[in-house]
């Protein structure tokens, strides 16, 4: 397993004084190393090589063979957590190669571990796979190369750090020419979601006046119906969309 650089554990940071920083700031703080140690009141802090949203580290700095490298959660965890990371995937921007690695459980700190991080990427490929074996088309070719874009990821992590992935094998069931195929399909089919969307934009547009007449004439109920004969509407589409496997 590839060993990183330690800086000491959060016990033996406790006796130092942090620097405090604006939740604006801290993020570049770290980034930069302007401070060995920071906080500040957003429930963000850094430690060394680590930054930390409540307690979970999201994002740590490694260098290998002189590089500097940024590994960034792609776990958001909440919706406060989700800010902070933008803000780490900002402050991060043209300082070093970065890589969007699966996050660590909540209140761990081992986000530099290689073979967790390999470990991620191999059992979230294998389930989509094994979930696009039970689904039609075009789900089952979505899954299939969203699963063929964490092999991608893997290759180019484990190539960066000279790591060997035999260990985490997985098979993707289509070959690169089939890939490409599968891409263009896709494309096809998301313009044709985009497409259906902005229909039912139109027809949502054209019956608004409609259901404000119907209220004033015809009272809350008829307003009513017809809010229902739109929604029944935008609801077929909406099952149409699911049954493509492109649906929310």
């Amino acid at each position: 397993m590839l060993a990183y650089p330690s800086y000491g554990s959060r016990r033996e940071y406790a006796s130092q004084g942090a620097k405090r920083w604006d939740s604006g700031s801290i993020a570049w703080a770290w980034a930069s190393k302007q401070s060995e140690r920071g906080k500040c009141p957003a429930s963000m802090t850094f430690e060394g090589d680590k930054f930390y949203s409540y307690g979970t580290c999201v994002a740590e700095r490694v260098t290998y063979n002189g590089q500097t490298v940024f590994l960034v959660s792609t776990e958001n965890y909440s919706s406060t957590t989700a800010r902070h990371l933008g803000d780490v995937r900002s402050a991060v921007r043209g300082r070093g190669k970065v890589f969007h690695v699966p996050g660590v459980r909540i209140g761990s700190s081992d986000m530099a571990d290689a073979d967790r991080i390999l470990t991620s990427w191999q059992t979230e490929a294998g389930y989509l796979l094994k979930t696009a074996a039970d689904s039609r088309d075009p789900k089952k070719t979505r899954l299939i190369l969203e699963a063929h874009e964490i092999v991608l990821k893997m290759q180019e992590y484990a190539a960066f750090f000279e790591l060997s992935l035999v260990e985490y094998p997985v098979a993707i069931p289509l070959s690169d020419e089939l890939i490409e195929q599968a891409r263009e399909r896709i494309a096809e089919w998301q313009q044709k979601l985009a497409d259906t969307r902005e229909h039912n934009r139109e027809v949502r547009e054209k019956l608004r006046p409609v259901v404000y007449a119907a209220k004033r004439l015809g009272g809350p109920d008829v307003a009513i119906n017809m809010k229902a004969l739109i929604r029944t509407y935008e609801s077929i589409n909406a099952q149409e969309q699911l049954d493509l496997g492109l649906g929310e």
